[in-house]
């Protein structure tokens, strides 16, 4: 499943023209192919913290969220309005990926939970195969979280201040 995904961005990434949105079709069909009762959704409805690329759905409940930025973006240390935007995100959302379809970055309530570099941009796309399956692992392990309702309105509070 990762080697596919890969190979498509690889090959988006030959026409020399791409940019972040054109690798978003081979992330959602990565993302829809994890299980039948997630489904990704790309371009979902802004909410309080902003727009994020793709919202996870499992019936009508978001449980997860991932924001993808183009090959070139370091996800590692976001700047400018990247930077903000991830401080939002990730503060905003219980369940988060964080990716540019090379490097991935798990967090879950604001805490950095796992991260993996499943190819590296080095005059091209290196992949790094021996990781694709700690990469499908973490997104199994992602989708199968369960949202958790908020019981206290300090963590309200905290939640609608991220």
């Amino acid at each position: 499943m990762i080697q596919e995904f890969l190979s498509e961005v690889a090959a988006t990434y030959k026409t020399g023209v791409a940019r972040e949105h054109a690798y978003r079709p081979a992330l959602q069909k990565l993302f829809n192919a994890l299980s039948e009762d997630v489904r990704a959704v790309n371009e979902p409805a802004r909410v309080d913290v902003g727009a994020p690329d793709f919202v996870f759905l499992r019936g009508d409940i978001p449980m997860g969220h991932c924001e993808a930025k183009d090959l070139d973006v370091d996800i590692k240390a976001p700047k400018g309005t990247n930077r903000s935007q991830f401080h939002r995100y990730s503060e905003g959302f219980q369940n988060l990926i964080y990716t540019n379809c090379l490097d991935w970055r798990f967090y879950r309530e604001g805490e950095l939970i796992a991260e993996i570099t499943i190819a590296d941009y080095l005059m091209g796309i290196q992949p790094r195969p021996e990781r694709f399956d700690a990469l499908e692992q973490m997104l199994t392990d992602f989708i199968a979280q369960t949202p958790q309702t908020i019981t206290s309105s300090k963590r309200l509070a905290e939640r609608m201040a991220g």
